[in-house]
């Protein structure tokens, strides 16, 4: 909720409180993850520095894949990291990933990816 109202810093502060009670829950870390990558986005979209959020969200990504594999949500939400990021192929990549466990992508967001994908 906290990341459609675009509260990111408090996104990250309730997710990590949930993970100190679950710390190897991996729904908790991918929401963190999630959570460091739209934050990414929005100081990136502001011209600010963001590569320590895209880096923390990718360190979680993987920490969550070493846990089990990935379900076809968090696959979606890195995705979307990888896209804000500017990593189109690799966002396409885990894009893939989630559709083939039965992802029904958004159109919307489909379609600005293969935009990236064609300039």
């Amino acid at each position: 909720m906290l990341n459609r109202q675009q509260k990111f810093e408090e996104a990250i502060k309730m997710t990590n409180m949930a993970l100190t009670l679950d710390p190897n829950n991996p729904r908790i870390i991918s929401d963190l993850a999630f959570s460091y990558g739209n934050l990414g986005w929005k100081e990136k979209s502001q011209n600010r520095e963001a590569r320590e959020y895209f880096d923390s969200a990718y360190a979680l990504y993987k920490k969550v894949r070493k846990i089990g594999p990935l379900m076809q949500d968090q696959l979606f939400q890195w995705s979307i990291t990888l896209f804000y990021d500017g990593k189109y192929k690799d966002s396409l990549e885990k894009l893939n990933k989630a559709k083939k466990l039965g992802f029904n992508a958004p159109k919307g967001f489909v379609k600005a990816l293969n935009s990236k994908l064609d300039q």
